[in-house]
């Protein structure tokens, strides 16, 4: 967020104002920075031992999105041991960081979005140094529930929530094939001033002699095929990655993205270009480690495949930039989408299962 001052006006001063309120402290949200929001912003600083000079800084950002912040649209409410499922606070970075960037992922895996996030959660590594079982710390702050294979489409555009959103974690993974630190830097400060958003989508998929199809997963020590409906791939006009065949993003996926990447980009105040998406946007682009806006997985890394250029998913990223002009995250209904889910929760240490077991851990 940029920094802010008596007269400043636009979006971000609507967004300061909005945490006020929410904060509960008495003030109109009009895009004014006049002497009473000076004042209660001096108060805030005040209350929070910040230097009170009304000035809206890093610090005084970072407080109020501690604070402030209230976008719960859409989450799923789970109802386990631990009450709401986020990943392990060992799991991702909690400093608050400015953000400039959304990026899209899928997570070339299975329907269900709290799978996903308790895999990141066991995915430990070994610290070659002192041999000691480290956090990866990979994630993305949203996971996008999809159909299962088999039609159930209870988590189809149900969004799960890893961890807030102005916290993050590493979810590009620049430079994990070489060993060069500028390159890590580089990912770590993409990281963590993007937010990441993954749909739950297996990626390519195969097309067998018999014309179905299946999507081939490793296993253990070997690999298991699984069976993907027709209705459920998506083929495109020309090959994505050596890919023609891929896993569909369904429409409630994709609406669930578009409501996601709209919110994210009035909360943080995120630029969405007023540009033209087709196929060729989904190619590498260097740009995406630098310019702010919204990008893929693919735009930074040769060697992914999401998100990929399906046409309904373009399609949405084309109506994005109209779409914000008018879109407000503070009219959405607030009850929307909240589903209280049962979930099994299997301790950390005892998880030795694979990708399967995620698959089916809500029933």
């Amino acid at each position: 967020m940029q920094t802010l001052k008596l007269d400043s006006s636009g979006h971000a001063v609507i967004v300061l104002q909005h945490f006020l309120k929410t904060i509960g402290q008495p003030i109109s949200v009009d895009g004014e920075f006049g002497p009473k929001t000076l004042a209660q912003v001096k108060a805030f600083q005040s209350k929070h031992k910040l230097r009170a000079d009304g000035v809206v800084g890093p610090k005084t950002w970072s407080l109020l999105y501690e604070h402030g912040y209230d976008y719960d649209t859409h989450i799923l409410n789970w109802q386990s041991s631990s009450g709401r499922i986020f990943l392990p606070k060992e799991e991702y970075f909690q400093d608050i960081q400015p953000k400039k960037s959304i990026f899209l992922h899928h997570t070339a895996g299975f329907h269900n979005p709290a799978g996903v996030v308790h895999w990141w959660s066991v995915d430990d590594k070994r610290d070659p140094a002192d041999r000691k079982i480290k956090p990866f710390r990979v994630g993305t702050a949203f996971v996008i529930g999809g159909i299962a294979l088999n039609g159930n489409t209870e988590m189809d555009g149900k969004i799960c929530r890893a961890f807030m959103e102005y916290h993050w974690a590493h979810h590009l993974g620049m430079g994990e094939r070489t060993s060069g630190k500028a390159l890590s830097k580089l990912n770590a400060k993409i990281s963590s001033t993007s937010i990441g958003i993954e749909i739950c989508a297996i990626g390519p998929v195969k097309k067998a002699a018999d014309g179905s199809f299946f999507a081939r997963f490793a296993v253990g020590n070997g690999f298991k095929d699984y069976p993907v409906p027709a209705d459920q791939v998506c083929e495109l006009e020309q090959p994505f990655r050596h890919n023609r065949f891929y896993h569909r993003y369904s429409a409630a996926q994709i609406e669930a993205c578009r409501e996601l990447i709209l919110s994210m980009a009035w909360f943080f105040n995120i630029p969405i270009p007023d540009q033209k998406y087709d196929a060729s946007w989904f190619e590498f682009n260097s740009r995406a480690a630098y310019d702010p806006g919204i990008w893929t997985h693919t735009n930074v890394r040769k060697d992914k495949s999401d998100c990929f250029p399906q046409p309904e998913f373009i399609a949405m990223l084309n109506k994005l930039h109209h779409d914000s002009k008018t879109f407000d995250p503070r009219k959405l209904p607030r009850d929307r989408g909240m589903t209280e889910m049962g979930y099994d929760e299997q301790p950390r240490k005892n998880y030795s299962g694979d990708m399967e077991d995620f698959d089916t851990m809500i029933r």
